[in-house]
């Protein structure tokens, strides 16, 4: 049981976050929500593995929990503002704009989006 609700954090961390990262790609750069996004990432795999490297976080359960909190978090800011992003550039590209009206882009973005 324990087992099963460690991999449960960060599924529910990530469903529990996204709304709130919808409201934060309003309000800053997307580029800059998903590079934040991979540097905590970066962070909670650093924490959760066992590596010697760092001695701090080896097999401590608290940093474990910790890094495991942080990977829910950071994977919905890793992908929440990428499928607004990529329309945006996508509707920054005239040739692409002149070819396609809005609602198909639309429909392409999203189906690269979920393939993703």
């Amino acid at each position: 049981m324990n087992i099963g609700f460690a991999f449960g954090i960060p599924a529910i961390l990530y469903a529990t976050t996204c709304p709130f990262i919808y409201l934060l790609t309003d309000m800053f750069k997307k580029r800059g929500l998903i590079l934040i996004g991979f540097f905590l990432i970066t962070l909670a795999m650093l924490m959760i593995g066992g590596t010697d490297a760092i001695p701090i976080f080896y097999k401590n359960p608290f940093f474990i929990f910790i890094g495991l909190c942080l990977m829910g978090l950071s994977t919905s800011l890793c992908t929440i503002p990428c499928l607004p992003e990529m329309l945006e550039a996508i509707e920054e590209d005239p040739e692409m704009v002149d070819k396609y009206d809005d609602e198909e882009l639309e429909n392409v973005i999203s189906g690269l989006f979920v393939t993703l």
